[in-house]
């Protein structure tokens, strides 16, 4: 048998090589396995993977919104196995060859989109939100005004695709540069959360890796065996790594279970009780009108504990609306220079039971009832375009939020945080300086789940 080496200068990858194999079938046959039987089973193994992280992705609760980067990330690493195949010339001998065709030009065009959707658990702790949604805007528009341009025949598919390497990599360096950087001095997460963020973006990484080292395989023949053996090496770091991120988000898991504990130990404050029994007491040698009003409001303050504490996922706002406006009766009872002002304009959505009660409950306690005075708290609800938002404001004393929350008390906070983006992906942002108040404002995004719209 006779084999020729070409230099292929119209490639889409110039000066790439290409075979021409000459003699019997079964020698063309032969010798095209043997050339190319590491490039398909790593392609194969990668697609194994692929489907492993997809299917173990679904065994995680939905409100897990990092489960969804790593079924992302499986997405990804599908799409570039699917383009590693389509690569090599004996998969054209089988009748699926035109499909696989096409899923390679498809695979990559999307790849950038699977991409920012990996590192999306990223974008929650930084400031600069708007610019990973304009990355998953932008390459989403590219990849369907590709297609178009495709079908209208003003421009070939495969030249269209191959830019998509260069905006895999815009994306890593910003999200490397700025992503790491800004989530390590912004994020309020726990030691899981951020190794679990660290792993997805190394993920990312050796993924584009293994795109380009079979590429590159592809288009060299003097060094494909060295290639080859590092495509194994990556793949077999981008599986541990997998199990890995399988193995926090259990964890993960079992923190979100302990934040429901803390919560519920949380809400038994004696101060509380004891503060309102003492009123109640007086009340009702003084004002018998007031006292029912307060032993009232108190046992349906109870009540919306204990439905809060036993909810299982989301609840109506109204739900923590009732809840709150329970709450802040009892305290204007109990303390006349409180003044509490709601602003309620939209009410029609989900949040996690128990995140905005303690809010308020912050803002009267640390706030408003820190000055000699008293003070003000205004509660307030509105929507934009994406989200739901909410915001409790007091012109109280104020305090240092680095201080409170490397501290023993700002616990409760974290564990706000923590439950607000793990149960419907929202946020916290604190505004705050000493003597000049506080103003905590909660954005939960439409688009998810029991928010959709």
């Amino acid at each position: 048998m006779l084999r020729i080496q070409l230099t292929n200068c119209f490639a889409r990858f110039p000066n790439t090589f290409e075979g021409v194999y000459v003699g019997s079938t079964e020698e063309c046959l032969q010798a095209l396995w043997s050339d190319w039987f590491p490039s398909i089973l790593i392609s194969f193994l990668t697609v194994l993977i692929s489907v492993i992280a997809i299917v173990l992705s679904f065994y995680y609760p939905s409100s897990q919104n990092v489960s969804k980067s790593i079924r992302y990330e499986g997405l990804l690493l599908l799409s570039l196995a699917l383009w590693s195949l389509a690569q090599i010339p004996v998969m054209y001998l089988f009748p699926i060859g035109s499909v696989l065709l096409s899923l390679e030009q498809l695979s990559l065009l999307f790849s950038p989109v699977f991409l920012v959707k990996v590192v999306s658990s990223l974008e929650h702790p930084i400031k600069f939100h708007g610019e990973y949604m304009g990355f998953y805007v932008f390459y989403t528009l590219y990849a369907i005004i590709a297609m178009a341009a495709h079908c209208l025949r003003l421009a070939e598919l495969p030249v269209l695709s191959i830019w998509n390497i260069l905006f895999l990599a815009i994306f890593l360096v910003y999200t490397g540069v700025f992503g790491i950087l800004e989530s390590s001095s912004e994020a309020v997460f726990s030691s899981s959360q951020k190794v679990l963020d660290s792993s997805l973006l190394f993920s990312a990484v050796l993924d584009i890796s293994l795109l380009i080292c079979t590429a590159v395989s592809y288009a060299t023949l003097s060094h494909r065996r060295v290639l080859v053996l590092l495509s194994v090496l990556l793949l077999l770091c981008i599986t541990v790594l997998t199990l890995w991120e399988m193995r926090v988000l259990l964890r993960l898991q079992d923190e979100l279970a302990q934040s429901h504990m803390t919560l519920l130990l949380s809400q038994i404050k004696p101060h509380f009780l004891y503060n309102t029994l003492n009123s109640i007491r007086t009340l009702i040698r003084t004002d018998p009108v007031s006292a029912d009003s307060l032993v009232y409001n108190f046992s349906r303050f109870l009540r919306n504990n204990m439905q809060s504490i036993n909810a299982d996922g989301l609840i109506p706002f109204t739900q923590e609306l009732e809840h709150i406006t329970s709450y802040v009766k009892i305290e204007e009872t109990c303390f006349p220079k409180l003044k509490v002002v709601f602003d309620i304009r939209v009410r029609n959505f989900f949040v996690p039971p128990l995140t905005i009660q303690p809010l308020v409950e912050n803002a009267i306690k640390h706030g408003a009832l820190k000055r000699a005075v008293g003070g003000c708290v205004t509660i307030s609800t509105w929507e934009n375009k994406d989200s739901f938002c909410i915001e409790v404001c007091d012109d109280g004393v104020g305090f240092d939020l680095e201080q409170v929350l490397s501290s023993s008390s700002g616990h409760g906070l974290q564990n706000i945080i923590v439950r607000l983006w793990q149960l419907c992906g929202a946020t916290l942002q604190i505004d705050t300086q000493v003597g000049h108040g506080c103003m905590a404002l909660v954005k939960i995004p439409k688009k998810r789940g029991r928010n959709a719209v």
